[in-house]
């Protein structure tokens, strides 16, 4: 029972991080940027709704790794960049419903 746990937390640690490479494929994608001109034809109110999105999910992502920027071991400021990344995801969250509503579809 112990190995099969361990492995399936393996499984879904290197599927977070398949996933976070993944997402700044298709965000690059979604822009759909092909030369440097192109950014002059993009609103600014897409940008920051794809954004934003893909600030949230990195950080839903990146919360749900052992691995961390600061190791946990360390007391107060090891939980800090725990905070720090829902604090950003939040404001991500806030980006891209900022950005989605001022769309005009």
């Amino acid at each position: 029972m112990g190995v099969f746990s361990c492995m399936k937390g393996l499984v879904w640690q290197l599927f977070c991080m398949l996933l976070m490479l993944v997402a700044v494929g298709v965000w690059w994608r979604s822009l759909d940027i092909y030369v440097a001109e192109d950014v002059l034809y993009l609103s600014l109110e897409y940008i920051l709704f794809v954004t934003g999105f893909l600030v949230a999910v990195e950080v839903f992502l990146y919360t749900q790794l052992p691995v961390d920027l600061i190791p946990d071991c360390i007391p107060i400021i090891g939980k800090c960049d725990d905070a720090m990344a829902v604090g950003v995801g939040v404001i991500g969250a806030v980006v891209a419903v900022y950005g989605y509503s001022q769309l005009q579809l």
